[in-house]
């Protein structure tokens, strides 16, 4: 992964030689000056490449299946400290500057014996305290924010006061942090290349095509389009590796090679694009760095998706919308959480992790869905809707010891399952089929023509309502018979 950034300098720190004459004795009753030091430089962590995980069992061919909600963004923001947030928002304000000077709206002050060398060494809990500051303010800013890239490290200093005392003590106050935000030099050789970069970028992001009416068509839209756009970078880790590898770039600007950050950090913008709630989690799969999704479905609970893992060539499901404990299909069966440990780390350091929210046990599915078929889940309905030349059963991938049970085979039937994960169970909802004859046609859109007039009614919250309300809004309407037009006459809608 990227921007797991490592010090590379000690997290003491020490101020530069302060010279005390005489007008430094006395209290000031102004602002004080401030004097500046150095506080240390931070730089880019390598990605470790053995986290892309390689299926060990025989691919399965997909097809690309392109396929709402929106729900109040999760933000890192609120997890930060007064200081951090003053950092944070410094940044975001105009983030295409290469340095900052940030006011601390909380100064941290400390006392310590007057040094006879006039070398200051601030206590390490004051020294913790100001790297918190940066690396809190820096690592959520990034993280609500993919869009800011550049970064491959920074520098950064802080600005303090004094008052000398007779006990032979001194009080400093430390009242701003100054931060020079240290390019990506292996990608872009000056901040007018970023700054190109960053507009052509977004320019792609709202460009990209994410198909489907529900959150959950449209996430595996962005899932698929993801995979079949990039390719994982073969040459990781050599002279030949693409240097924007770690980059929401790599995704969607040439040359399309990418590894896990680029994979999550694109999915992420296309996410809050579409006002659906996700954030990328970093940690480590199978011992080394990695990045990956959480999502909020509809139900507002929290799934995983791991892109790099699904993109095999042939695009795979077993990472979309998972739960800690949902096994995979194809990679030996291991639990997500087995696989996947979070730790909110972007720097080498105890000082600072984000935390995450909680993740759901299971699957938004339940099971693994086959994403190969034209099905649509919506859990918080318990509903599985499928295309009109569907069937029901082919809509799971199940563990060997699980049983499915199917009772009718269209409009109003049910599907239920069960096994060592859990049980569960969905009403059955063919696409268009309104009158449940197994079959979507034209007596399915004049019974729409007809309650448009009025003329007939569709229990609310019924299947046969839902499999009129083809763009799953709630309601059906006008809309819906545009649709079920175009859907009767083999245009692609979805």
């Amino acid at each position: 992964m990227k921007k797991i950034l490592c010090l590379l300098l000690s997290v003491c720190m020490l101020f530069s030689v302060v010279s005390f004459g005489a007008s430094a004795l006395a209290a000031k009753d102004t602002e004080p000056d401030l004097t500046f030091a150095a506080l240390g430089t931070v730089e880019s962590f390598e990605y470790d490449p053995t986290t892309k995980l390689e299926t060990t069992h025989n691919s399965v061919s997909a097809v690309p299946f392109y396929s709402n909600g929106t729900a109040q963004p999760f933000t890192f923001y609120t997890q930060l400290n007064e200081n951090q947030k003053a950092v944070y928002n410094s940044i975001l304000a105009d983030p295409l500057k290469d340095s900052y000077e940030v006011t601390l709206p909380e100064p941290i002050t400390c006392n310590v014996p007057v040094p006879a060398d006039g070398n200051i060494q601030l206590p390490q809990d004051v020294n913790d305290d100001l790297m918190a500051t940066a690396i809190g303010g820096l690592t959520a800013l990034t993280d609500d924010h993919p869009e800011i890239f550049w970064m491959s490290g920074f520098q950064a200093g802080f600005g303090f006061s004094y008052l000398i005392k007779d006990d032979g003590t001194m009080d400093i106050m430390i009242s701003a942090l100054s931060i020079a935000i240290t390019l990506n030099t292996a990608a872009y050789s000056s901040w007018d290349e970023v700054f190109s970069t960053y507009h052509e970028m977004l320019a792609a992001v709202e460009a990209f095509p994410v198909h489907g009416f529900t959150r959950y068509e449209k996430l595996k839209s962005m899932h698929d389009g993801i995979a079949s756009q990039v390719i994982y970078d073969p040459n990781l880790g050599t002279a030949g590796e693409n240097p924007t590898d770690h980059e929401p770039t790599s995704v969607f600007l040439e040359p399309f090679t990418t590894v896990c950050e680029g994979y999550a950090e694109a999915f992420q913008l296309l996410c809050q694009r579409e006002g659906i709630p996700c954030i990328t989690v970093v940690g480590t799969a199978n011992g080394g760095g990695h990045a990956w999704n959480y999502v909020q479905m509809e139900d507002g609970v929290w799934y995983a998706v791991d892109l790099t893992w699904d993109d095999q060539g042939d695009i795979m499901y077993d990472f979309f919308l998972v739960g800690s404990q949902t096994q995979n299909y194809y990679f030996g069966q291991t639990t997500f959480s087995g696989d996947h440990v979070p730790n909110g780390k972007r720097f080498i350091t105890d000082l600072f992790a984000l935390s995450y929210p909680a993740l759901s046990r299971t699957a938004y599915c339940g099971v693994l869905s086959n994403g190969n078929t034209d099905v649509v889940f919506n859990r918080s309905k318990s509903m599985l809707i499928i295309g009109k030349n569907q069937t029901a059963a082919a809509a799971f991938i199940l563990p060997s010891d699980y049983t499915l049970n199917v009772s009718g085979v269209t409009t109003g039937g049910t599907v239920s399952y069960s096994g060592s994960q859990g049980s569960g169970s969905y009403t059955l909802v063919r696409r268009g089929d309104i009158n449940a004859d197994n079959s979507t046609n034209r007596t399915d859109y004049n019974i729409v023509k007809n309650t448009l007039s009025g003329t007939q009614d569709l229990t609310a919250g019924s299947a046969s309502e839902a499999a009129g309300d083809m763009n799953s809004d709630g309601v059906v309407d006008a809309f819906d018979a545009a649709l079920l037009d175009l859907y009767l006459n083999d245009v692609p809608v979805y």
